[in-house]
């Protein structure tokens, strides 16, 4: 769930309704798709790593990140850009989105925003994950 709602699809979501306030009654009318590691595999295991990594943003969280049992070494992994657009691709795999409405949800981010560099990032990772799926 946190990886899901720390991606920029979840994200432009609730910019679509939130202006300022956010409260329960908003919160629960987003929808959030169902990752099911037993079921599903890589692409909800790979949000949970995601998630992990950009957590244990220093050595202060290698003990925890060992106790998640999940296989994974903090100093090894891809950047922290990286790694939020591998998060952004998988999260719109799971929502079944197409690689222009990822384009879609970049352009209107937010206004002024230099999205192409971090867009085409992201389509990178989400064209060689379609492809595993």
């Amino acid at each position: 769930l946190l990886g899901v709602m720390c991606s920029r699809v979840f994200d432009w979501q609730v910019r679509r309704f939130v202006n300022a306030n956010m409260n329960f009654f908003l919160f629960d009318s987003f929808t959030v798709p169902v990752l099911n590691v037993e079921q599903e595999g890589m692409i909800s295991s790979r949000i949970i790593e995601i998630v992990a990594l950009l957590s244990a943003i220093d050595e202060r969280y290698d003990e925890w990140l060992a106790k998640l049992n999940l296989g994974i070494d903090r100093k090894s992994e891809l950047s922290e850009t990286d790694l939020n657009a591998e998060l952004d691709a998988l999260v719109a795999i799971k929502y079944g989105l197409q690689a222009d409405e990822i384009s879609h949800i970049y352009s209107t981010f937010h206004i002024g925003w230099r999205y192409e560099k971090p867009l085409q990032l992201t389509l990178k990772y989400f064209e060689r994950l379609e492809s595993l799926k």
